[in-house]
Protein backbone atom coordinates (compact mmCIF):
# COMPACT_ATOMS: atom_id res chain seq x y z
CA UNK A 1 0.00 0.00 0.00
CA UNK A 2 1.56 3.25 -0.54
CA UNK A 3 1.34 6.33 1.44
CA UNK A 4 -0.96 9.54 0.62
CA UNK A 5 1.01 11.49 2.51
CA UNK A 6 4.00 12.66 4.43
CA UNK A 7 4.86 14.91 7.16
CA UNK A 8 5.33 14.96 10.95
CA UNK A 9 3.35 14.65 13.97
CA UNK A 10 4.46 17.64 15.98
CA UNK A 11 3.89 18.85 19.79
CA UNK A 12 6.09 21.06 21.70
CA UNK A 13 9.67 20.55 20.19
CA UNK A 14 8.87 16.81 19.30
CA UNK A 15 8.31 16.28 15.71
CA UNK A 16 7.69 12.69 14.26
CA UNK A 17 8.11 12.02 10.87
CA UNK A 18 4.87 9.81 9.22
CA UNK A 19 3.47 8.53 6.66
CA UNK A 20 -0.26 8.47 6.19
CA UNK A 21 -2.50 5.46 4.77
CA UNK A 22 -6.30 5.60 4.03
CA UNK A 23 -7.73 3.20 6.85
CA UNK A 24 -10.90 2.89 4.10
CA UNK A 25 -11.56 2.75 0.38
CA UNK A 26 -14.27 4.51 -1.13
CA UNK A 27 -15.74 1.77 -3.80
CA UNK A 28 -18.71 3.79 -4.95
CA UNK A 29 -20.55 2.90 -8.62
CA UNK A 30 -20.18 5.95 -10.85
CA UNK A 31 -23.11 6.57 -13.19
CA UNK A 32 -22.37 8.78 -16.44
CA UNK A 33 -24.98 10.87 -18.01
CA UNK A 34 -26.05 9.41 -21.90
CA UNK A 35 -28.34 10.11 -24.32
CA UNK A 36 -31.55 7.86 -23.77
CA UNK A 37 -32.08 7.45 -26.88
CA UNK A 38 -28.83 6.24 -28.44
CA UNK A 39 -26.47 5.93 -25.59
CA UNK A 40 -24.31 8.62 -26.24
CA UNK A 41 -21.91 10.80 -22.98
CA UNK A 42 -23.57 13.68 -22.54
CA UNK A 43 -20.52 16.59 -22.74
CA UNK A 44 -20.66 19.42 -20.49
CA UNK A 45 -19.27 22.95 -22.24
CA UNK A 46 -17.25 25.61 -20.31
CA UNK A 47 -19.24 28.82 -21.46
CA UNK A 48 -18.10 32.21 -20.65
CA UNK A 49 -20.90 34.47 -19.53
CA UNK A 50 -19.34 38.16 -20.67
CA UNK A 51 -18.31 36.80 -24.06
CA UNK A 52 -20.77 33.77 -24.81
CA UNK A 53 -17.20 31.39 -26.38
CA UNK A 54 -16.14 28.02 -25.36
CA UNK A 55 -13.44 27.94 -22.48
CA UNK A 56 -10.41 25.40 -23.38
CA UNK A 57 -9.89 23.93 -19.85
CA UNK A 58 -6.06 25.24 -19.97
CA UNK A 59 -7.83 28.79 -19.90
CA UNK A 60 -10.16 28.12 -16.69
CA UNK A 61 -8.80 29.49 -13.17
CA UNK A 62 -10.05 30.06 -9.81
CA UNK A 63 -11.78 33.22 -8.65
CA UNK A 64 -12.80 34.93 -5.39
CA UNK A 65 -16.14 37.14 -5.51
CA UNK A 66 -16.21 40.62 -3.90
CA UNK A 67 -19.35 41.24 -2.16
CA UNK A 68 -19.56 44.57 -5.16
CA UNK A 69 -19.48 41.62 -7.35
CA UNK A 70 -15.91 42.16 -8.81
CA UNK A 71 -13.93 38.73 -9.27
CA UNK A 72 -10.64 38.56 -8.49
CA UNK A 73 -8.59 35.53 -10.09
CA UNK A 74 -6.69 33.73 -8.21
CA UNK A 75 -3.52 31.69 -9.75
CA UNK A 76 -1.39 28.41 -8.44
CA UNK A 77 1.57 30.46 -7.18
CA UNK A 78 -1.30 33.15 -5.03
CA UNK A 79 -2.41 29.36 -3.57
CA UNK A 80 1.49 27.99 -2.60
CA UNK A 81 1.93 31.34 -1.45
CA UNK A 82 -0.58 31.18 1.17
CA UNK A 83 0.49 30.45 4.74
CA UNK A 84 -0.98 26.92 6.41
CA UNK A 85 1.02 26.56 9.75
CA UNK A 86 0.03 22.83 9.60
CA UNK A 87 1.83 22.31 5.87
CA UNK A 88 2.90 18.76 6.07
CA UNK A 89 1.99 18.60 9.74
CA UNK A 90 -0.28 17.34 12.02
CA UNK A 91 -0.22 19.45 14.90
CA UNK A 92 -1.10 18.64 18.63
CA UNK A 93 -2.72 21.78 20.08
CA UNK A 94 -4.23 19.55 22.71
CA UNK A 95 -5.21 16.33 24.94
CA UNK A 96 -8.51 15.08 25.83
CA UNK A 97 -9.29 11.55 27.33
CA UNK A 98 -10.48 9.55 24.35
CA UNK A 99 -14.22 8.95 25.87
CA UNK A 100 -15.01 13.01 25.55
CA UNK A 101 -15.11 12.54 21.48
CA UNK A 102 -17.87 10.83 20.48
CA UNK A 103 -17.04 8.58 17.41
CA UNK A 104 -20.08 9.73 15.64
CA UNK A 105 -17.98 12.71 14.62
CA UNK A 106 -15.00 10.99 13.03
CA UNK A 107 -15.65 11.73 8.89
CA UNK A 108 -12.40 10.11 7.47
CA UNK A 109 -9.74 7.68 9.18
CA UNK A 110 -6.31 7.15 8.64
CA UNK A 111 -3.34 5.03 9.68
CA UNK A 112 0.14 6.63 10.72
CA UNK A 113 3.23 4.64 9.92
CA UNK A 114 6.44 6.48 11.40
CA UNK A 115 9.67 7.14 9.30
CA UNK A 116 12.47 5.07 10.60
CA UNK A 117 13.81 8.53 11.97
CA UNK A 118 11.52 8.59 14.23
CA UNK A 119 10.45 5.13 15.64
CA UNK A 120 11.12 5.52 19.12
CA UNK A 121 9.32 8.92 19.34
CA UNK A 122 6.30 7.21 17.72
CA UNK A 123 6.32 4.76 20.26
CA UNK A 124 6.49 6.64 22.60
CA UNK A 125 3.32 8.58 22.09
CA UNK A 126 1.66 5.33 20.84
CA UNK A 127 2.23 4.07 24.58
CA UNK A 128 1.63 7.37 26.25
CA UNK A 129 -1.47 7.71 24.55
CA UNK A 130 -2.51 4.08 25.41
CA UNK A 131 -1.76 3.84 28.86
CA UNK A 132 -3.40 7.64 29.58
CA UNK A 133 -6.60 6.76 27.93
CA UNK A 134 -6.41 9.96 25.60
CA UNK A 135 -6.20 11.08 22.77
CA UNK A 136 -4.23 14.19 20.98
CA UNK A 137 -6.38 16.78 18.92
CA UNK A 138 -4.54 18.12 16.24
CA UNK A 139 -4.73 20.62 13.58
CA UNK A 140 -3.85 19.11 9.76
CA UNK A 141 -3.87 20.67 6.21
CA UNK A 142 -4.39 18.04 3.24
CA UNK A 143 -5.07 19.25 0.28
CA UNK A 144 -4.89 22.54 0.85
CA UNK A 145 -7.73 22.32 3.49
CA UNK A 146 -6.54 22.56 7.51
CA UNK A 147 -9.09 20.58 9.38
CA UNK A 148 -9.20 19.25 13.08
CA UNK A 149 -8.42 15.60 13.78
CA UNK A 150 -7.57 13.22 16.73
CA UNK A 151 -4.41 10.70 17.41
CA UNK A 152 -5.94 7.32 19.04
CA UNK A 153 -3.40 4.94 19.66
CA UNK A 154 -5.17 1.62 18.26
CA UNK A 155 -4.29 -1.98 19.32
CA UNK A 156 -3.43 -5.08 16.82
CA UNK A 157 -1.93 -4.21 13.25
CA UNK A 158 -2.63 -1.82 10.71
CA UNK A 159 -2.91 -2.58 7.01
CA UNK A 160 0.45 -1.05 5.64
CA UNK A 161 2.35 -3.55 7.86
CA UNK A 162 3.85 -6.87 7.51
CA UNK A 163 1.23 -8.91 9.35
CA UNK A 164 3.28 -8.61 12.68
CA UNK A 165 0.49 -8.71 15.70
CA UNK A 166 2.17 -6.31 16.91
CA UNK A 167 3.65 -3.30 15.72
CA UNK A 168 4.73 0.55 15.85
CA UNK A 169 2.19 1.99 13.65
CA UNK A 170 -1.23 1.53 15.39
CA UNK A 171 -1.90 5.35 15.74
CA UNK A 172 -5.11 6.11 13.97
CA UNK A 173 -6.02 9.53 12.75
CA UNK A 174 -9.44 10.41 11.90
CA UNK A 175 -10.99 14.00 10.71
CA UNK A 176 -13.06 15.64 13.02
CA UNK A 177 -16.67 16.60 11.78
CA UNK A 178 -16.64 20.36 13.04
CA UNK A 179 -19.83 21.74 11.03
CA UNK A 180 -22.81 22.24 13.20
CA UNK A 181 -25.58 19.70 13.50
CA UNK A 182 -28.83 19.53 14.77
CA UNK A 183 -31.37 22.86 15.39
CA UNK A 184 -29.49 26.21 14.96
CA UNK A 185 -31.65 28.66 17.69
Amino acid sequence: MRSMWKGAISFGLVMIPVKLYAATEQRDVTFRQVHRVDGGRIKFRRICTVDGEEVPFADVAKGYELPDGEIVVITDEDLAELPLPTAHSIEVVNFAPADQLDPILYARSYYTEPEPAGLRAYALLRDALERSGKIAIARVALRQRETLAALRSRDGCCPPCCGRTRCASPISTSWIRTSRCGPRN
